[in-house]
């Protein structure tokens, strides 16, 4: 069976929590590692220098509601997380320096945390195939389920599901 690596942002507002009360709020990263029937054997955090408090956090969060998930902490400075280009080749250089073992690992790309430019550049690196694997967005919990882990949807950008909607547009 393979081994299922997430890949993604720490979302420096929605992950942040300090006290007890942080168990209360949803937090992606960490509630993504509180799923009842999906597992993360590893979980690539990318995060920035200035924000490693946080990120030691979640990472000590998740060891403690799921200690049989890795966190790697990826220090990456991005001067500006809404500049696409730097965004982009940020996570260029990230990708091209990564072993990746499609062999053995699935990998998912968590885009539920990031600024909306790293997002995009995860879903155009991902859809490129230069980022193997699928895309994984959390939801949070309902209302009701206060303190609850959410749920998660895979997506699949193999395009040759996608053909039918293809021909129908060519055809019109």
């Amino acid at each position: 069976m393979k081994r299922n690596v997430a890949i993604g942002f720490l979302g420096i507002n929605l992950d942040n929590g300090k006290g007890p009360e942080r168990w209360t709020r949803w937090r992606p990263s960490v509630d993504l590692c509180r799923q009842d029937d999906f597992q993360v054997h590893r979980f690539e955090l990318i995060c920035a220098p200035a924000h490693m408090a946080i990120a030691e956090q979640v990472k000590a969060d998740i060891a403690l509601i799921s200690p049989d998930t890795e966190v790697v902490l990826n220090e990456i400075d991005i001067h500006n997380p809404w500049d696409l280009e730097e965004v982009y080749q940020a996570l260029f250089d990230f990708a091209d320096l990564y072993r990746f073992d499609t062999d053995s690992e699935d990998y998912l790309l968590h885009i539920t945390t990031g600024t909306h430019v790293a997002q995009i550049c995860l879903f155009l690196l991902n859809e490129s195939r230069f980022i193997p694997g699928k895309i994984l967005q959390l939801s949070p919990p309902r209302r009701r389920e206060k303190g609850g882990a959410g749920s998660v949807s895979v997506i699949d950008l193999d395009l040759s599901k996608y053909d039918v909607i293809a021909d129908r547009f060519e055809r019109q």
